[in-house]
């Protein structure tokens, strides 16, 4: 049993350790928030995503959600229109990209702290050559007492029948509310593949702004 043990524990090192490529990205998103009544809300946001050690815009999107609340639960489809860039022997190389999701999420408050846990099915692709995609995410708030500031974390893992789970994240950031309708994230992610000779390790600062209108 202990040798068992010993060898997963040499698989996990090695595969989040070495024989991985690294880089280092700047994601930002700019989110309007509608309320259309108590239990319905739709958002739209535009992202830009900074790759290549902050040096090459890589992707770029809009996102639009429609959102429906019910006690602790949730349900949301949402359309994601993507433009990806490519830079081949200095030509900039470019692809657009169609994502349809679907939402699930539970969430449970126990004192001061909210955990929830989303489900996500997407389908992703261009003309018909599209793929399927189940993503699970863990995320816990902590609400301080007497302070504006909410540390956030999560967990996902991203899975594909072909692939098996091809791709994880780890989140870590500050929510501040800087007017009651505007609202500001600043975060660390860090994103690992798990297929391949040599799966991508990428390093990530977020950058959100959200504004709710009321």
């Amino acid at each position: 049993m202990r040798k068992i043990n010993s060898t997963i524990l040499f698989v996990f090192f090695y595969i989040f350790i070495f024989g991985q490529e690294k880089d280092n990205q700047s994601w930002n998103t700019i989110s309007v928030d509608k309320e259309i009544s108590n239990k319905i809300n739709i958002s739209i946001k535009e992202s830009f995503r900074v790759g290549e050690n902050y040096s090459f815009l890589y992707k770029y999107f809009t996102d639009t959600r429609l959102k429906y609340n019910y006690n602790n639960m949730s349900l949301a489809v949402g359309f994601r229109y993507i433009n990806e860039r490519k830079e081949d022997d200095f030509d900039i190389l470019k692809e657009k990209k169609h994502r349809y999701y679907t939402d699930f999420s539970v969430k449970k408050s126990i004192n001061r702290t909210r955990i929830s846990l989303r489900n996500r099915f997407q389908r992703q692709g261009y003309s018909t050559e599209y793929k399927n995609t189940i993503r699970q995410k863990l995320s816990i708030n902590y609400d301080i007492k007497k302070s504006k500031i909410k540390p956030i974390t999560s967990a996902e893992y991203f899975y594909r029948k072909d692939e098996k789970i091809n791709k994880i994240r780890f989140s870590l950031g500050l929510e501040y509310p800087i007017t009651k309708q505007l609202e500001l994230y600043l975060g660390y992610r860090k994103q690992k593949e798990t297929k391949g000779n040599n799966p991508l390790t990428i390093n990530i600062i977020e950058l959100k702004l959200n504004y709710n209108i009321k």
